[in-house]
């Protein structure tokens, strides 16, 4: 069974997505901080990280920089998913080192089900 983090500052979007994603036979885990992220990260080696880029302790992009920048996480499957959907804003994510981006909106949990398969 894949195991997945999601990290999100919304509580509703956290139990959202968890429960979303469960349905599909995932693993998940919840950070609601950059630290608790790279805490879990560190401790329970996930498979895939789905980032918000609005985060209360640090921006996003930072934290997948961050993550890139460690050799042994360099191949961890990233995927943004973000209320931030100008297409400026997908390439920036891209080209900070995430792996895909989806646009918080109505229908986003079937394209990162349809992204993560």
């Amino acid at each position: 069974m894949a195991k997945i983090l999601v990290v999100d500052d919304d509580a509703v979007t956290l139990n959202w997505l968890q429960s979303v994603l469960q349905r599909e036979g995932y693993a998940v885990s919840t950070a609601s901080t950059d630290e608790a992220a790279l805490a879990k990260i560190e401790q329970d080696s996930p498979d895939l990280v789905v980032l918000d880029l609005i985060l209360p302790d640090r921006d996003g992009l930072d934290v997948l920089r961050g993550i890139r920048a460690e050799p042994a996480l360099r191949d961890l499957w990233i995927i943004i998913l973000s209320v931030k959907s100008r297409p400026e804003d997908i390439v920036t994510g891209l080209r900070a080192g995430a792996d895909d981006y989806v646009p918080k909106r109505p229908g986003a949990d079937v394209e990162l089900i349809s992204k993560i398969r």
